[in-house]
């Protein structure tokens, strides 16, 4: 091997050896391994409460969350129920009541998703089981405590 060929190698070397630091400085770093499943077996139904969420926090932004999904998720041996409003932002109200339940469906233990209790309205208006208080939306038997002066 001639000289030059064994410095350019080594040039090579350098350069991968900085150029992989740079990335690590960076912070990229290689993607963590999947989450693993829930064991069905030993799955609780908050586990299987919480996986669901997760899933819906992994789908929906936290904003879109705060604004759009006003319902609450209970389990019984591995049957979803689902209990609110979903607000729909798209002219299908559908959508978003339809995307709620097939990731619950699509969540690892669950057997069943119930949501004949999930209703659907258009932005700014309150689900089935609410009313108007301060700019959301509380149940229907709370009492609204106002915040502003008028």
């Amino acid at each position: 091997m001639s000289r030059k060929s064994i410095a350019g190698k080594l040039a090579l070397s350098l350069a991968m050896f900085f150029m992989i630091g740079s990335f690590a400085a960076l912070g990229v770093t290689q993607p963590p391994a999947s989450p693993a499943s829930l064991d069905c077996s030993t799955a609780k139904d908050v586990d299987i409460i919480n996986e669901v969420i997760k899933n819906i926090r992994a789908t929906f932004r936290n904003n879109d969350i705060k604004l759009r999904l006003r319902f609450n998720i209970f389990c019984n041996q591995g049957k979803v129920e689902l209990k609110g409003a979903a607000i729909s932002n798209t002219t299908v109200l559908d959508a978003t009541k339809k995307q709620v339940i097939d990731i619950a469906k699509a969540t690892d233990c669950v057997k069943s998703v119930k949501a004949s209790k999930l209703g659907v309205v258009n932005a700014g208006d309150c689900g089935p089981n609410e009313q108007p208080c301060n700019g959301g939306c509380i149940g229907r038997n709370e009492v609204c405590h106002p915040i502003s002066e008028n």
